[in-house]
């Protein structure tokens, strides 16, 4: 195991959390590590994905997990795999809970180790009768007000920057009816051709028989993202000819442009 995987132990910067490497689940449970970010990647897929999501997507769509997960982290090798993941003990927990007993006692026993450890060697408050000392704490109490502040101001903008996005996301998943993919991508501010692409490549969208008519995956309508339409059309011997149409949902919609990030037009549907 590599020592720099261990986020636990003399090596933690004082104030950070305390956080437990795949690496590390790997030998307390003496599990194989890739089986382990197996594990890991199936966890945030059942917490935070949705039916038909792979990690990559999940790993790509901030809303999803890098947005509301912060305590989960994880390092890429130079062939852009995941090499390991760093898991708070929520998830750590979560994650052996589907582990048999005496796997899931070895991680509980050394949170509680390592809880013990840090508690213990928790530093004292300054020397204030020390100049160098009281200067130096100080300093350091506005150097963290100041970043702070800073990160209040950029949340605050970033807030700002999205509302509007997602307003118009909620008006879209609570409107009625559907629209056809060509309609979608005017929608989406997108060419027609790059969503039939973006939805054929991720699992939207297939020809039948190979060179036929789009035809919805089960997955995305079992979702609520795509349903089919019977349309009517006159032909030019006289007779009606009937055809399935896809349709894509204001849920479907919505997922789409967040998978996207592309922003939406004022009128909608």
């Amino acid at each position: 195991m590599s020592k720099d995987e261990l986020t636990f132990g003399a090596g933690r910067r004082p104030g950070t959390p305390l956080t437990m490497s795949s690496l590390e689940i790997a030998d307390l449970t003496e599990k194989r590590h890739d089986n382990v970010v197996r594990d890991i990647k199936r966890m945030l897929l059942e917490l935070y994905g949705e039916p038909g999501d792979t990690f990559e997507a999940l790993e790509n769509d901030p809303s999803k997990l890098r947005d509301q997960v912060k305590s989960v982290t994880w390092r890429k090798d130079a062939r852009g795999y995941v090499a390991s993941f760093h898991l708070d003990k929520s998830h750590a927990v979560t994650l052996v809970a589907g582990y048999d007993a005496r796997m899931r006692k070895r991680i509980i026993d050394r949170w509680q180790q390592l809880e013990a450890e840090v508690a213990a060697g928790r530093p004292a408050l300054p020397d204030f009768t020390d100049p160098v000392m009281a200067a130096r704490a100080w300093a350091d109490e506005v150097e963290a007000k100041t970043i702070a502040r800073q990160r209040a101001a950029a949340l605050e903008a970033k807030v700002k920057e999205q509302s509007v996005k997602v307003a118009a996301l909620d008006r879209i998943a609570t409107a009625n009816g559907s629209t056809c993919i060509s309609t979608s991508a005017k929608t989406l501010q997108m060419k027609p051709s790059e969503l039939f692409t973006y939805m054929r490549n991720h699992g939207w969208i297939f020809r039948r028989g190979g060179n036929g008519r789009y035809v919805a995956h089960q997955p995305r309508i079992n979702a609520g993202y795509l349903e089919h339409k019977v349309e009517v059309i006159p032909g030019k011997d006289g007779d009606e000819h009937t055809f399935e149409q896809v349709r894509v949902t204001p849920r479907g919609l919505t997922v789409l442009a967040r998978l996207l990030g592309k922003p939406t037009q004022g009128r909608l549907l």
